[in-house]
């Protein structure tokens, strides 16, 4: 990880604008882990006016802190030696679920970016080289995020309850392929308490969503979809204003940076490279949809999927009143 801070005090001016804030006067604590000492300590002259700092050059020594320590946001680098950042936050993920998660590399490696949602559900995902600014404000996020999880509730506003079927938690799944034999497969995979509906592009999947609750759309992007900008606006809209529904995503090809765009601006839950096995297809859908009952059993949980669209962003208007319907959908 290599690190060059254009100017401390610019740095420093922005985490006064971006620190989250607590009610107890408490800093969060955030742990930072890179192999290189020089730049650890210039990220804590960065961080330690707002926040308690925490380092470590490996994750191993990371581990020992984060059990020690009820450490808010965690923050690594990806290529370390004995340990990746992947499975740091993988192990990190199992010792403290609730320290939000952040990965940082230079490296368009894109395995290791699906692996960073799949194993280690990182919050945001950081490729170097980035802005004090931008780091600043991602962990000031962050942050909050733990901090509210902290308080068992969304700052500012209670987060809407998920809608409930008579079963105990809403098992309908979409799924979202031009293939009918692909369709087949994954239904053949489910157990019969899921309830299986099917869309064929935006249009259908928009009026499945607009008639009932969904609670995991398992969308198939095959060529027609990858780096199509309607489609990943889709899910950054349907995250928006239905941040209950979970997504799927089985692709056929990807390129790294639109993975980050997902993972950043969608919080797509998981990613599967195809062709798989609709075995396996099927175990993350159930994943998906334990993850959907936990968040409705405990809706503080969603404070982590909350995504902002910025107001400046030009947005198709009939696309944005059709998506903002289906999110008043689960709430009625």
């Amino acid at each position: 990880m290599t690190y060059q801070p254009p100017s401390i005090a610019n740095a420093l001016e922005a985490a006064r604008k971006t620190s989250p804030k607590t009610t107890t006067g408490t800093k969060p604590k955030i742990l930072l882990i890179d192999d290189e000492e020089r730049v650890l300590n210039a990220l804590q002259l960065v961080f330690r006016g707002h926040y308690e700092v925490f380092t470590a050059t490996e994750g191993s020594k990371a581990l020992e802190i984060l059990r020690a320590q009820h450490i808010h946001v965690v923050i690594t680098d990806q290529r370390m030696p004995a340990m990746t950042g992947v499975e740091f936050l993988r192990h990190a993920r199992e010792i403290s679920p609730n320290t939000v998660r952040i990965l940082l590399t230079g490296f368009s490696d894109l395995s290791a970016i699906i692996d960073s949602v799949n194993e280690g559900e990182v919050f945001r995902f950081l490729n170097k080289p980035w802005g004090n600014r931008e780091l600043l404000s991602v962990i000031g996020e962050a942050g909050e995020v733990a901090l509210a999880l902290e308080r068992g509730a969304t700052p500012g506003k209670a987060a809407s309850r998920p809608a409930k079927d008579t079963s105990g938690g809403l098992r309908t799944v979409l799924v979202r392929t031009a293939s009918p034999e692909l369709f087949q497969q994954i239904k053949a995979a489910l157990p019969a308490s899921v309830r299986l509906l099917h869309a064929k592009d935006i249009k259908s999947t928009l009026d499945v969503l607009a008639s009932e609750p969904v609670a995991v759309l398992t969308a198939h992007w095959d060529e027609r979809c990858i780096g199509n900008p309607e489609e990943i606006l889709l899910f950054r809209l349907l995250k928006r204003e239905q941040p209950a529904l979970l997504s799927i995503l089985l692709m056929e090809s990807a390129d790294s940076e639109e993975v980050i765009t997902l993972i950043n601006r969608a919080r797509i839950y998981r990613y599967l490279p195809m062709p798989s096995k609709p075995a396996r297809i099927a175990f993350f859908i159930e994943s998906a949809l334990s993850q959907y009952k936990r968040q409705s059993d405990h809706p503080e949980l969603l404070v982590q999927q909350k995504v902002v669209i910025p107001q400046e962003e030009s947005l198709p208007e009939s696309l944005v009143a059709r998506v903002r319907s289906i999110g008043k959908l689960l709430q009625e």
